[in-house]
């Protein structure tokens, strides 16, 4: 696959990902749980991750280093195929309970 392609691809991704993260953070909370700090506070670490991954493509697209870019595209795109085998996976299973005879 074209580097240019991937670096689209994981920029996208990360954006995706960070944007994700940062509506969560933001959105208020209907009830005052005592465990709400933690949860932030993980939230932002993963935050600062993904940050930090996006330092890295940045560096790995001006530098011109593909394995870099490689490495972190393989890192962004894992998290999504493996929401659309679990996707595929619970749909086929609700639709064989939806569709199988009742006994």
């Amino acid at each position: 696959m074209d580097p240019s392609l991937e670096a689209w691809i994981a920029g996208l991704l990360l954006a995706a990902y960070s944007t994700t993260l940062v509506v969560v953070l933001v959105m208020p909370t209907k009830q005052r749980d005592p465990q709400i700090g933690q949860a932030i506070g993980c939230l932002m670490i993963v935050l600062l991750g993904l940050l930090g991954l996006g330092g890295a493509l940045a560096v790995g697209i001006a530098w011109e280093l593909g394995a870099v870019v490689h490495t972190i595209f393989l890192i962004t795109v894992f998290p999504g195929v493996i929401l659309l085998a679990n996707a595929a996976y619970f749909s086929l299973r609700w639709l064989k309970r939806r569709f199988s005879p009742r006994g």
